[in-house]
């Protein structure tokens, strides 16, 4: 497997991700990429789900994100007009068993994430690519960063400092900026 280095200039695009998911054999693998390209989410994070975690409501779904580093636990909401959500996610979600105790995907490792995501992906990427894409892409749209370290369940600043260079400054202050 390609060793990981951090590309904060690379983003996933969505069709990429589509030519991914139409690879997958099966739901679950799926349900792996949507989640990954949606949240960002770390593999033990996703491996830590369980149906509990996911409340789902008339125009979006909430997931809980518990993590296993120093961060803090988040939870997300994920719009149903968001890419994969009504198709994958909802379905998915829907057919796990309400009682479940274990997580919501069979294989249990990390490896398993990376091993899915380096075979579907021809090589090219691997979850923490989706990691940093996402909060890239959130910068670049104008996230601020509060929003950048709720969404990566940062403590502190520094580590969504490399993301903030991305943001582009709100339209209002660079007007007097200018003035």
């Amino acid at each position: 497997m390609p060793k990981y280095k951090k590309n904060l200039e690379m983003i996933i695009k969505k069709p990429e991700v589509d030519e991914m998911i139409s690879r997958a054999d099966n739901f679950e693998h799926k349900f792996l990429l949507a989640m990954l390209y949606l949240t960002g989410a770390r593999p033990s994070e996703l491996l830590d789900l369980r149906r509990e975690d996911f409340e789902v409501y008339y125009d979006y779904v909430n997931v809980l994100l518990r993590t296993k580093k120093r961060g803090l636990p988040r939870t997300l909401q994920l719009w149903n007009d968001a890419p994969y959500v009504t198709d994958i996610i909802l379905p998915y979600i829907e057919y796990l068993d309400r009682d479940m105790m274990e997580g919501v995907f069979t294989f249990k490792t990390p490896t398993w994430v990376r091993i899915i995501v380096y075979r579907l992906s021809n090589n090219k990427y691997c979850p923490y690519s989706f990691r940093h894409s996402r909060l890239t892409k959130m910068a670049k749209a104008g996230a601020g960063p509060f929003e950048l370290m709720v969404w990566k369940g940062a403590k502190r600043f520094d580590s969504i400092r490399p993301y903030i260079m991305h943001s582009p400054p709100p339209r209002e202050k660079a007007k007097l900026y200018l003035e």
